[in-house]
């Protein structure tokens, strides 16, 4: 399992199917009341799997608050009520952002490629899947990317 930190200090979870070597990167992130499980639950046919063995390194996202991602750097020093207070925009704009600009850095590193200006790998095809509120989060931090003038770093994106 890997992390990310968001801007205002949560500790999301990251689950992989790692292939290193490659540039075809898959993202996956989970609905409301779910978590990065849902893309495996199924087993060999669920999507992640298919996913890999399509040829993709699929990195399995969790948002905030969620089972899998209950984490805040400042741990037990930040209060329930104040760990709680955020909404679908701080998944959109911090969540979706933390974990995509960790995936290009991990990948860049593992291929000894440059990040661009962006903090992103030009060299990935990133897809972004997503469902539920995953899918309302891509689609907010899609359009808050090109409101902030910042690439969003994926390729292409598909809403489940």
């Amino acid at each position: 399992t890997l992390h990310a930190v968001t801007p205002d200090g949560y500790v999301l979870a990251i689950d992989r199917l790692v292939r290193r070597r490659t540039r075809r990167v898959a993202i996956m992130l989970h609905g409301v009341f779910d978590s990065a499980f849902a893309w495996v639950a199924s087993g060999p046919s669920s999507l992640a799997f298919r996913a890999y063995d399509a040829g993709f390194d699929v990195w399995l996202g969790n948002f905030r608050g969620g089972q899998a991602s209950m984490g805040h750097v400042r741990g037990s020093a930040l209060a329930p009520h104040e760990y709680w207070d955020f909404t679908l925009d701080d998944h959109a704009t911090h969540d979706v952002r933390a974990l995509v600009d960790r995936m290009h850095a991990v990948k860049a590193a593992e291929l000894g490629a440059p990040l661009d200006a962006d903090g992103h790998c030009a060299t990935l095809d990133v897809a972004l899947l997503s469902h539920s509120m995953g899918g309302a989060a891509t689609i907010m931090f899609l359009v808050r990317s090109g409101c902030d003038g910042r690439a969003p770093g994926v390729s292409r994106a598909r809403l489940l």
